[in-house]
C-alpha cells in the first residue's frame, strides 16, 4: 500500500514536472521531431528525468542510483531515451521495483 502510495505521489509530481518542461521545450520546437523528449539520467546519486537534449532538468526522482542494478546504472549514464510520458513513467517503475 506505501509503496503504490508513493508511485501515486511521484507518478503526479512527475506529470507536473514533465507538463510544465514540455510547455516551455515544445514552445518554439519545430513539426519534426529528431530527438527524444525525455531523458533518465542520474543527478546527485538519484535517478532524474530531463527534458529533450539531457540538459534541462525536469524532476529528480527519489530513486537511488546506489540501489540499481549494474546494468541499470551504466545505461543511466549515456541516459535512456524515452519519447512519452507514459515510457518515463514505465521505466521509472521498473526502476524502483
Amino acid at each position: 500500500m506505501v509503496n503504490k502510495l508513493k508511485m501515486a505521489i511521484l507518478g503526479a509530481a512527475v506529470c507536473a514536472a514533465l507538463a510544465g518542461a514540455a510547455l516551455a521545450a515544445f514552445h518554439d520546437r519545430p513539426a519534426v521531431q529528431e530527438q527524444p523528449r525525455f531523458i533518465l539520467k542520474s543527478h546527485s546519486g538519484n535517478v532524474a528525468v530531463y527534458s529533450d537534449d539531457g540538459t534541462e532538468l525536469a524532476v529528480e526522482t527519489d530513486i537511488a542510483v546506489s540501489g540499481l542494478r549494474e546494468v541499470d546504472r551504466q545505461m543511466l549514464e549515456s541516459g535512456i531515451a524515452a519519447d512519452t510520458y507514459e515510457e518515463i513513467l514505465g521505466l521509472l517503475e521498473d526502476l524502483s521495483s
